[in-house]
Formats: C-alpha cells, structure tokens, sequence
C-alpha cells in the first residue's frame, strides 16, 4: 500500500483539500490538526491500495479463513471489528464511512464476489453512502432508482433546550480513563 499514509502533508502536490459550502459558495474546508484524529479520519489513500487492500483481505496474507468470519461476524447490531455487515440483494456486504472536515468517504466490499466500491467527496455534507450503496446493488443485478431529496425539518426548540449544557465528565469515570 505504498500510497497510504496516517497523518497530513499540507501542500504535498498528490494531497486533495477539503472544502465546504459556506454562503452558498464552495470555500475550503476549516483546517483540522491530523495528529488528533490519527486513524479515525486522518489516514490517506488512493482506490487503487483500497483495491489491493480489499484483495489482501479476500486472502491468507494477515487473516486465516476463520479470522477472516470472525471480523465480518456483528457482535452489536450489524457492527463487526470496524465493518457493518448489510446483506444486498441477498448476499453477504461489508462497509465503512468516513468524514472529516472536508471530506466523506464510503468503503464497500462484496467479499464473495471479489466487489469493492471505492467513493470520496472532498466538499462537506456530500453524502456518498447512498452513492456506494447504489453502486453495489446495480453491480448485483439491481435497478437504481434517484436518490430521492431529504427535505429539512423542523427543530423543536424544547428539545434544543432541553439537551443543550456543558457536560463534564464525573470523577469516578475521569479516574476510570487511562493514564
């Protein structure tokens, strides 16, 4: 995977920037210090080591057939170690998603039929779930259909009120944390 990396490299020529809608007009996305995110939105990549990665999860290379049940297996929900488990069209899918500023992500593999849908969005609020999930079901024989407009709802203010405060945490959990 020798274009994946963990961390940040502002200005690098190869590095996508992040943007953001702001008054009606694509702005760039307010900087974020990669070093707090780390793993959890601060890794780069490009499809083609996504592709290679999907593969070297299809095989023995780091994870034995009953490792490999096991990391798609859900223990809450459909989660599972990092993936949703979703079945399509009947068959078996895995996933992740992923967003920081400036940037969505959607990472889908069909492991029994050697699928993986790679998609990114660098403008904040694009969603790409809903664009690797049709992607799927049309490469498993499904008919897309329009992504159909999600309209605004109202914000009730009792509720705004009701949940809005400073929460700190007590300090029998802050002894808990670790060191």
């Amino acid at each position: 995977l020798a274009h994946t990396v963990v961390g940040d490299d502002p200005g690098a020529p190869d590095r996508a920037e992040g943007y953001q809608i702001a008054d009606g007009k694509i702005a760039p996305a307010d900087p974020i210090d990669m070093t707090m995110p780390y793993a959890a939105g601060a890794v780069r990549s490009t499809a083609m080591d996504l592709v290679k990665w999907h593969r070297v999860l299809a095989g023995d290379t780091i994870l034995d057939a009953a490792h490999r049940a096991k990391l798609y297996q859900p223990a809450l929900d459909h989660y599972a170690y990092a993936w949703v488990e979703q079945p399509i069209r009947d068959r078996p899918t895995v996933w992740h998603n992923g967003g920081i500023d400036g940037f969505g992500t959607i990472y889908w593999r069909v492991p029994e039929a050697d699928l993986v849908v790679v998609g990114w969005t660098n403008v904040l609020g694009v969603n790409v779930d809903q664009l690797g999930q049709a992607a799927v079901e049309a490469a498993l024989g499904g008919k897309l259909e329009p992504i159909k407009k999600v309209e605004k709802g109202a914000l009730d203010p009792a509720i705004v009120a009701r949940i809005s405060g400073v929460f700190e945490l007590s300090a029998e959990t802050k002894a808990k944390l670790p060191k």
